[in-house]
């Protein structure tokens, strides 16, 4: 019998579901103030968070638990499901990776001529 229990997966399933079902019960039953662009949003990224949170943990969790051995990996994954729902779409914006990479580019660019920045 396959138990899926003890896998990085579910816990990252578990952490995402927790994650984004708060901010969905909040946008289906937080009042007449929530309009319908923001329910739609927030089914949009539960929806997401069953898909994703699990593979961002199942890939991610073994890299952070060889990164800090201490850590069990159910732990690792758990909160890899939770900040899945919490990061991702920052890292979607256009205007973050657009930063990111001109910080990225600037800094090796700052590496490679060290004598041109001073």
């Amino acid at each position: 019998m396959l138990s899926v229990f003890g896998t990085a997966a579910f816990f990252g399933f578990i952490g995402g579901v927790g994650y984004a079902g708060t901010r969905l019960t909040t946008a289906l039953w937080g009042g007449r103030e929530i309009g319908d662009d923001a329910r739609k949003l927030a089914i949009a990224q539960f929806l997401l968070a069953i898909a994703l949170a699990p593979a961002a943990a199942h890939v991610g969790a073994p890299a952070v638990v060889e990164f800090y051995p201490r850590l069990k990996p159910e732990a690792a994954a758990l909160v890899l499901g939770m900040l899945f729902n919490a990061v991702w779409p920052l890292v979607t914006e256009r205007a973050f990776l657009r930063k990111l990479l001109a910080d990225l580019f600037s800094g090796l660019a700052a590496r490679l001529n060290p004598g041109a920045s001073q």
